[in-house]
């Protein structure tokens, strides 16, 4: 039976009594490889004892109105045909010392404050990550206002890391960690296998990450490190991959790893 949508205020519009839809905080085209032949998403919780009820979309909250969707959809939709399935080969990826990346500045820059933003008004515990204050109205009504601002302002950061096997995998997403990020207060998350790092303001960070900031009229270079560069996502793949093979020894198929 499909869930009545509630009547509410819409967070992006501030319109009242809109009815919202059952909205993807990380768009639906990241799941892709998450899925088994039924089209069906498991996640783990926890040390992966406790196995849960298969989904079949990604992970979602009662967030936007229609109105507000279609808009944040537009940017969704260049960054599937950069960032996407099938878009970055992970065989290839372990050879290279950065993975290139041409981008609309504009729509990838807004599809990434518009990922923040939405773990930053949604109550679902797999993402939620608080209030970022005033900051929050004034990247509110850049993202309402289609304004993607200047590069060092509310920027991201997309890094490539190997996994300590030395391959890359396109099958991993992590929940978002609080960070310190070169003197700032930062939230990463690992979406298909890339990290993003976004902050308030652009810090000063090291020559490999200066070409990794989305800027207007420049492609993007993501470097490819190991993940041992970043001890709390290793620490945290691991965990992942030891919960995948937990469920694989119970019958469950192991396809992907998912936020908890």
């Amino acid at each position: 039976m499909k869930a009545t949508r509630p009547i509410n205020s819409c967070p992006l519009c501030l319109e009242p009594n809109k009815e919202l839809a059952n909205s993807h905080i990380v768009p639906e085209f990241n799941y892709a490889p998450f899925y088994n032949e039924k089209h069906q998403l498991r996640t783990f919780v926890g040390d992966g004892s406790k196995k849960e009820k298969p989904i079949q979309k990604g992970i979602r909250d009662f967030l936007l109105c229609d109105d507000c969707e279609s808009k944040i959809s537009a940017w969704e939709d260049h960054a599937a045909r950069i960032v996407g399935p099938g878009k970055i080969d992970p065989l290839v990826v372990p050879t290279m010392k950065h993975i290139g990346l041409d981008i609309d500045y504009k729509k990838f820059k807004l599809y990434g404050m518009s990922l923040i933003w939405r773990m930053a008004v949604t109550k679902e515990p797999s993402f939620a990550i608080g209030s970022l204050g005033k900051q929050q109205e004034v990247l509110r009504q850049a993202i309402f206002n289609e304004d993607p601002l200047a590069s060092s302002k509310f920027p991201f950061y997309l890094e490539a890391y190997l996994a300590p096997d030395g391959n890359f995998y396109t099958d991993w997403m992590s929940p978002p960690l609080h960070r310190d990020f070169f003197g700032k207060k930062g939230i990463s998350i690992v979406i298909g296998g890339l990290l993003y790092t976004f902050i308030a303001s652009s810090p000063n960070v090291p020559q490999h990450l200066d070409a990794a900031l989305p800027v207007p009229n420049q492609p993007l270079a993501v470097p490819v490190l190991p993940i041992s560069t970043f001890p709390e996502f290793e620490a945290m793949y691991r965990e992942a991959v030891a919960n995948v093979k937990r469920h694989a020894g119970g019958g469950v198929e192991p396809n992907g790893i998912a936020p908890p």
